[in-house]
């Protein structure tokens, strides 16, 4: 009877099957190429890990689904560097928050064309990695900030940042660099009152 529910007119009655049959049934499998993106939605979110169903569900017309395969693809599946491009920002976001920090992928990602992206990238690659340095001088100030947030105290990079035109990233930057640091010095004379207090807070009692 199942069977034959899996196929009524009415979606929602076909999402209740979807929902009850065992992970591993033939026809929850089969229900994968439902019409209705709710379905095969429910599909996705319910075929073992290792399906290679659940792999060729990472084609779906659906961008929903298509996130649900990527949250739910093993990390060292190849798939999910197809996923990596695909068309919806979403998608490659869910990528990138479930790659390793030392993913050559993740390291990829740093270069996509949605800032969101690239800064999920900032947010998860090493500290030590060349690819976040190399981010610093990203068009986006919200990346910028992350990696201002994000690089070694002592680093060059986070020093190039102190003249950065986003105020919030000078900030974040005086808050991080190392209280000797000449650069901090530098920063006294910063243009914002807000960068300047954060300077007056950090110096030595001993700066001249």
């Amino acid at each position: 009877l199942l069977a034959e529910m899996a196929r009524d007119e009415d979606p929602r009655v076909r999402l209740e099957v979807a929902q009850r049959l065992p992970v591993d049934s033939p026809l929850l499998a089969e229900m994968a190429g439902d019409e209705d993106p709710r379905v095969r939605l429910e599909v996705a979110q319910r075929l073992p890990v290792d399906s290679p169903l659940l792999a060729e569900m990472a084609r779906d017309a659906d961008p929903e689904v298509r996130q649900v395969v990527a949250q739910r693809l093993p990390e060292d599946s190849p798939v999910l560097a197809l996923l990596a491009r695909d068309e919806d920002w979403e998608v490659r976001q869910e990528v990138a928050q479930r790659l390793r920090e030392d993913s050559p992928l993740l390291a990829g990602m740093a270069g996509d064309d949605d800032p969101r992206i690239r800064w999920e990238a900032a947010h998860r690659l090493p500290a030590e990695s060349p690819l976040l340095a190399y981010l610093a001088g990203d068009a986006d100030p919200q990346v910028r900030r992350e990696v201002a947030r994000r690089l070694p105290a002592d680093s060059l990079a986070l020093a190039g940042m102190a003249g950065d035109e986003d105020w919030e990233v000078r900030r974040e930057v005086a808050h991080r660099l190392p209280e000797e640091s000449p650069v901090l010095a530098g920063m006294a004379g910063d243009e914002d009152l807000g960068i300047r207090l954060v300077v007056a807070r950090r110096l030595p009692v001993d700066s001249p």
